[in-house]
């Protein structure tokens, strides 16, 4: 699927798919600082009652 989407940006818009490619924003590692935002920490009781509440009385009369 990499290689269809690469295909499709180059056909499209090749001026914008050598920039990407130049920096190297498709594909490849990603950052340090990046996977670090992603640690999870534990939740206190205030998210867990906010979860709660998102989950059982918002999205329940947000869909009505």
């Amino acid at each position: 699927m990499r290689e269809e989407i690469k295909a499709a940006i180059a056909k499209r818009a090749p001026l914008a798919w050598s920039i990407i490619q130049a920096r190297g924003i498709f594909g490849g590692p990603l950052p340090s600082q990046v996977l670090a935002s992603t640690v999870t920490r534990p939740k206190g009781i205030r998210e867990r009652f906010m979860s709660l509440l998102r989950q059982h009385f918002f999205d329940y009369f947000g869909r009505k």
